[in-house]
């Protein structure tokens, strides 16, 4: 029963869709990526907006294609070949079994058109459409699996989001409600949430989808400061404002359904890293103090402890803790590029596409793909000759240090490959000496920054920009940490010798007072 209910007209459809899929996410990411790197999105709203629609494009994308998709034209088209094989292989039975015997006999199929229907059979069993019909339950039923691991999280989840409501929870002080409700009166929130201290918890974070709820952790009650708690009230009510909550929710559902696209998990993880920051500037906007706030992220960051919030949750510094220093950056202004902050995605997506460009090409057109590798199959001793040669050069001494050897005059340096021949790169000891040296003589490795940069490969030319760029951002961080030990040797400095300089200051004015009272006495007598 489970097995035809896998191969239902239903099922069969909603497994071409899950199969469109996987084209439709990758275009629409690689149009965001372009539309992101060409328009001016500088603001993390603008980037969070642009990111939450190709989020929401790709779950109308499975929603039109179902009802565009139509799989009774697929399975007619199968179902054909099926029935022309079955009345092959009995070329003796009749088209038309209640007709008389004598006429079925001259209506019977004849050898050589049942062997033409075999065949004909044989090569539409070899079809990428009856290859992908007869793979179909059992990817159906790789996706259900995936569907309910994935929602058994989400129920999880929302069963700790309800633990956290009821059990282990404090009302806070009137002083901290006090400040809530200035800091949400100044975000324009209306309704107020409810606010209560949790023992169950170790960051601050906002639960509930009906009625948001912020908890704080226990701990915070008597160590942490007012400035820092007026940053993190800001902070998650700025989340109840935007509604972040039903996103979040809305992600975690795609994630479920698309758990097989890479594409879905890095939109996803790109739409909430926006959100915080857009949060984070909503809390700056509230306290005012843009310094202050840097570091009370610094400071709940410090305090926190190793755990694990639900994922229905939206905790204080976000689902990924290790993008703190991320926000901290853009908080503060730095413009500090990171190579290959954000060049991962880009590069998976490079990966994919190829990959499934390679495998549609593979199954449609395999003669095409059947003459690449015969083309292929000659090269690959030239290849393995190269490889041999270049293993040899690993244990030969470097360029620069070996002794050349001097070349007749009037001789080309490298002979002209034969004909028919394709040629290869010279090795490094034929090259000519460097102009003004001597034949024969050792010469030093040059250093990095004469290298000419137009020899070199592209690749290693990227290397040399990335090493320069670090090394000189290595030199600006070692400049910046020996200023803030020059200061903070003049302020112990500076308090040290403060009581020294107030005796001394002393000192001067009892001696000014005794010279001009005796100054006094002197003009007296």
């Amino acid at each position: 029963m489970i097995w035809s209910l896998l191969q239902s007209p239903v099922a069969m459809k909603l497994t071409f869709v899950l199969l469109h899929f996987l084209w439709q996410a990758i275009l629409l990411v690689c149009l965001w990526r372009v539309a992101a790197a060409l328009l001016p999105l500088r603001s993390a709203e603008a980037r969070y907006n642009g990111a939450l629609a190709t989020l929401l494009l790709m779950l109308a994308c499975p929603l039109v294609t179902f009802m565009l998709v139509d799989v009774h034209d697929i399975s007619s088209a199968t179902e054909l070949p099926l029935a022309v094989s079955s009345l092959a292989a009995n070329p003796e039975l009749s088209l038309n079994s209640n007709a008389m015997p004598d006429f079925a006999a001259e209506q019977a199929i004849s050898p050589e058109i049942a062997q033409a229907a075999v065949i004909n059979d044989q090569a539409a069993q070899l079809t990428p459409t009856a290859i992908l019909l007869a793979s179909q339950p059992y990817l159906m039923l790789t996706w259900l699996v995936g569907v309910l691991l994935l929602g058994t999280r989400i129920c999880v989840s929302y069963l700790g989001t309800v633990w956290l409501r009821k059990a282990g929870l404090t009302c806070v002080a009137p002083t901290v409600l006090v400040r809530f409700a200035e800091t949400a009166q100044r975000l324009n929130i209306v309704q107020l949430p409810p606010i209560a201290y949790s023992s169950r918890i170790t960051q601050a974070m906002t639960v509930g989808l009906m009625r948001p709820m912020v908890l704080l952790p226990m701990a915070w009650a008597t160590e942490i400061s007012p400035d820092v708690l007026e940053a993190v009230l800001a902070h998650e009510l700025a989340h109840v404002r935007r509604s972040d909550l039903w996103i979040n929710f809305l992600q975690r559902v795609m994630e479920t359904i698309f758990f097989y696209h890479p594409a879905v998990w890095i939109l996803s993880a790109e739409v909430r890293r926006e959100r915080e920051s857009c949060c984070d500037e909503l809390a700056i906007r509230a306290t005012g103090q843009r310094l202050d706030y840097a570091k009370s992220l610094h400071e709940v960051a410090y305090r926190q402890m190793a755990s694990q919030a639900p994922s229905l949750a939206i905790p204080f510094l976000g689902q990924r803790p290790g993008e703190l220093l991320g926000r901290v950056r853009r908080i503060l202004g730095i413009t500090t590029p990171q190579a290959g902050e954000r060049s991962w995605p880009a590069g998976l997506m490079l990966m994919i596409v190829p990959l499934f460009l390679w495998a549609i090409s593979a199954i449609f057109f395999p003669e095409i793909s059947a003459k690449a590798e015969a083309e292929e199959a000659p090269s690959q001793e030239v290849t393995e000759v190269e490889e041999v040669i270049e293993e040899d050069e690993i244990f030969l001494p470097p360029p620069h240090h070996r002794r050349g050897r001097p070349h007749p005059p009037h001789a080309p340096i490298h002979p002209p490959h034969p004909p028919g021949e394709p040629g290869r790169r010279p090795a490094r000891d034929h090259l000519p000496p460097p102009r003004g040296a001597v034949v024969g003589e050792d010469r030093p490795a040059p250093p990095l920054n004469q290298i000419d940069m137009d020899e070199l490969a592209p690749h290693d030319q990227a290397m040399v920009r990335v090493l320069r760029s670090l090394r000189h951002e290595v030199r600006q961080l070692r400049d910046q940490v020996q200023e803030l030990k020059e200061e903070q040797e003049q302020e112990t400095e500076l308090q040290a010798n403060a009581p020294r300089r107030r005796k001394r200051a002393r000192r001067v004015e009892v001696m000014e007072t005794t010279e001009s009272d005796m100054t006094a006495l002197d003009e007296t007598d």
